[in-house]
């Protein structure tokens, strides 16, 4: 079931806003699927995708692979570079026992 967290919706001006892109993310690992929506704007990348998937689900940022199109979503990857756009959907699988580093 697609699950719209509030902590996912409220990002990126939230929903509504006139540069923003909905960002469907379907998340897989640890025996579990679920769908995440997410408001993004297409100049932001790949680092803050990661950044509100973990608002929403609390996966560490290193624990995330991101794929869109057969390609993985790198930090630095702009995602209009990418030509994502509202509606786009990008799978996350998210791989156990992965920490983030702190600052």
């Amino acid at each position: 079931a697609a699950v719209a967290h509030p902590l996912a919706t409220a990002a990126a001006g939230g929903k509504g806003s006139p540069d923003s892109i909905e960002v469907k993310v379907k998340m897989s690992g640890g025996g579990e699927e679920q769908e995440l929506r997410v408001w993004m704007r297409p100049s932001e990348t790949g680092y803050h995708l990661r950044c509100r998937i973990k608002e929403a689900t609390g996966h560490a940022l290193a624990a995330q692979r991101l794929i869109f199109h057969g390609r993985e979503l790198d930090h630095a990857t702009v995602l209009a570079e990418r030509k994502m756009t509202h509606q786009s959907v990008v799978h996350c699988f998210v791989r156990a026992g992965v920490v983030d580093d702190v600052d």
